[in-house]
């Protein structure tokens, strides 16, 4: 994996989907208790206007994303579906957030699709060696991220 620095990435908004709370659900969250962080996660990038994107696991920090493919064998339905870490706290995981750029006719900006854990996107060591379970756990993601897509107004 590169050691190159992060890449930032500009934007004109930073959105939380419509189905944001309904697949965060989907995942066990109630996005009610987590909106001081959410919305908290939404400003820095509104306010910086840019987000972070980076590779190597030294460059990790609060508000920098990575590119969810990455993860070995994780193409095709991970490409272009980013994660976050939601809390500042570099001790803390989980949960993240998943979260996808869409081009606007004046830019660019990153929607918050949904929040879920680190096992439940990339799976425990149990589901990572069964190839199939992999598979449906990726598909599962896409097909949230789909429908998040789906009610996104550009």
């Amino acid at each position: 994996m590169s050691q190159q620095n992060p890449e930032k990435k500009e934007i004109e908004d930073a959105t939380v989907n419509e189905l944001f709370a309904v697949l965060s659900a989907e995942f066990g969250y109630d996005y009610t208790e987590w909106l001081d962080e959410i919305v908290a996660l939404q400003e820095l990038w509104q306010t910086q206007g840019y987000v972070e994107v980076y590779e190597s696991k030294s460059h990790r920090q609060y508000g920098r994303i990575k590119d969810s493919s990455l993860k070995e064998g994780a193409s095709p339905w991970y490409i272009g579906i980013y994660h976050a870490r939601l809390l500042p706290n570099d001790e803390e995981n989980d949960p993240l957030v998943v979260v996808k750029f869409h081009e606007t006719e004046t830019g660019e900006l990153v929607d918050m699709k949904l929040m879920l854990d680190h096992n439940e996107i990339f799976g425990d060591k149990e589901d990572k060696r069964d190839p199939n379970k992999m598979k449906r756990i990726r598909m599962q993601i896409d097909k949230f991220v789909q429908e998040a897509d789906a009610k996104l107004t550009k």
